[in-house]
């Protein structure tokens, strides 16, 4: 056994799944995309979260949601409409991808599919969107590999998170060991709060981290004086 394996014991994996999902349980925030089994939505809302605030997508998200309520009615728009709407979210060709990546869907599928393999057959749509709309509209298991989750379980379990750490097979193989199988959606949920609200890139709040026991980034680090170059 490896040290990395010894690191991610089967007894520190069931703590952490039991912990963090105690603190989900009360703390995940309850945005209009979260639990609901639309994979169009869920996609819908994965495009428009790349790269910006949650709280700048909400409102324009529900009048996107309002006005195309699923792909038929998508289909029935134009470019310039749904460019109106989505252009105060910035990021050009992310609006162009997803408007590509939706008429591709339509024409090749009829729906979303709730597919990985299907899913990131579509130009524009890669690993992350791809199996973040399948876990989160069907509660599939799926690696996801986020700037938030890597920061979570890197810090949790020492990882360097220097440079492309989401590119590194041992961040893969750590994650996909320690993801919540009877429950990912829930998991990657509670991950990405605790990422927002207190394992934040720079001085995290590790005092009111459930999980602070079992960090070994935490347990290092003096809280408070806590910096990375692990992203946003």
């Amino acid at each position: 056994m490896t040290n990395q394996e010894m690191n991610i014991s089967f007894k520190k994996i069931e703590f952490f799944q039991f912990e963090l999902n105690k603190w989900g349980k009360t703390n995940i925030k309850k945005y209009p995309w979260r639990y609901v089994d639309d994979a169009y939505m869920i996609l819908v809302s994965e495009f428009m979260l790349h790269r910006t605030q949650v709280l700048q997508v909400v409102p324009i998200y529900e009048e996107f949601i309002r006005r195309y309520p699923d792909l038929d009615a998508f289909g029935q728009t134009n470019e310039e409409d749904v460019s109106l709407l989505l252009q105060s979210l910035g990021l050009r060709w992310r609006i162009e991808r997803m408007i590509a990546a939706l008429q591709e869907i339509k024409l090749r599928f009829g729906e979303v599919p709730q597919n990985y393999n299907d899913l990131i057959s579509i130009p524009g749509i890669g690993p992350y969107i791809a199996g973040a709309t399948v876990c989160f509209s069907s509660n599939q298991e799926q690696v996801l590999i986020d700037t938030n989750v890597v920061r979570v379980i890197g810090r949790i379990y020492n990882l360097s998170l220097h440079g492309e750490a989401r590119r590194r097979k041992d961040v893969f193989q750590t994650i996909e060991r320690v993801m919540d199988r009877n429950s990912p959606r829930d998991f990657y949920y509670a991950i990405i709060d605790l990422a927002h609200t207190i394992c934040r890139p720079k001085v995290p709040n590790c005092g009111l981290c459930p999980i602070k026991e079992l960090c070994g980034y935490a347990i290092t680090t003096k809280p408070g004086n806590i910096q990375d170059n692990s992203g946003r």
